[in-house]
């Protein structure tokens, strides 16, 4: 039951700090496909055109623009006038929360393409991105907290098709309605057939507003981080070597007792061959003894006859 707690936390983490490693560098590519015939409704022939595509690359933290949020200054002085400054600054500075940014060219027409390089990280994998439909009160199309990490992968491409939103900074309807300040600003939302639900608005009774344009994302470059030592692997060769020393010192101290060992049996060997060489003595001082006592008996035996002899 212990252990398979702990393998479900260990589990549980992986899911939450799973990302995409390393950086990637992606292509994007707007392309603008707005024509009179694929919105004829008050078309403005003749002076259709974009601002400069801008946004950039960021984490969580940061919120460009969404639907139902209030637009930033950035987000009106962009959706009305299309410039980018004011949006560019207000990302600059939300600092560390922002990875890149992009500020693309205008497209002169309803048709077009531009594009240009945005990077991203593992901790910076969303990407917004904004233009102005012009002309227009303040209407625009992008995307918002685009994620461009699919789970652990970073992706080869992206495609999205984009739709026309209002900022809420201004209550025309027409793309050419002259100016009329929304005060206090609206929520953000997609503009359809039936919203807003007036008659005199541009896109008003389509069943289904096509798409104005696409936006293209495609990996270009992607560069991982070079792999490190984890603490456990120097822990695992730290045990090592001292399993090593300690290996080293069990060797140390038999090394003594198989001296010692030597020694005795050395010593061993000298007494006995000292006590063999006592004993062989020993045998040779009786032998010699035993030689005397017979060859004193023998001339005692010699004198005895001689004095029988002499009698």
């Amino acid at each position: 039951m212990f252990t398979i707690g702990v393998l479900h936390v260990v589990c549980s983490l992986t899911a939450v700090l799973a990302d995409c490693a390393g950086k990637a560098t992606y292509r994007v590519t707007f392309t603008a496909l707005w024509t009179s015939m694929s919105h004829p409704r008050h078309y403005p022939a003749g002076s259709a055109h974009w601002s400069g595509l801008v946004g950039g690359s960021h984490n969580s933290m940061y919120t460009m623009w969404q639907p139902g949020g209030k637009s930033t200054t950035g987000m009106k002085n962009m959706a009305e006038l299309g410039s980018q400054r004011t949006l560019l600054n207000e990302m600059r500075a939300q600092g560390s929360n922002v990875l890149d940014t992009l500020a693309l060219t205008v497209i002169g027409s309803g048709t077009g393409m531009t594009s240009g390089n945005l990077d991203v990280d593992g901790s910076h994998s969303l990407v917004s991105l904004v233009t102005m439909i012009a002309p227009s009160p303040d209407w625009f199309a992008g995307v918002h907290g685009l994620d461009l990490c699919d789970q652990t992968t970073w992706r080869q491409s992206r495609t999205v098709d984009l739709f026309p939103y209002d900022a809420g900074t201004d209550s025309g309807l027409k793309f050419t309605s002259s100016n009329s300040a929304t005060n206090p600003r609206e929520a953000i939302f997609r503009l359809t057939g039936t919203n807003p639900n007036n008659a005199q608005g541009s896109f008003y009774g389509y069943t289904t507003v096509p798409r104005m344009a696409t936006l293209g994302f495609v990996r270009t470059s992607l560069t991982t981080p070079t792999p490190k030592i984890t603490k456990a692997a120097t822990t695992d060769t730290a045990t090592t070597q001292a399993a090593t020393t300690d290996t080293a010192t069990t060797d140390a101290e038999t090394t003594p007792a198989a001296t010692t060992e030597a020694a005795t049996t050395e010593a061993a060997t000298t007494d006995a061959a000292t006590t063999d060489a006592a004993t062989t003595d020993a045998a040779t001082t009786d032998d010699a003894t035993t030689d005397a006592a017979t060859t004193d008996a023998a001339t005692t035996d010699a004198a005895t006859t001689d004095a029988a002899t002499t009698d």
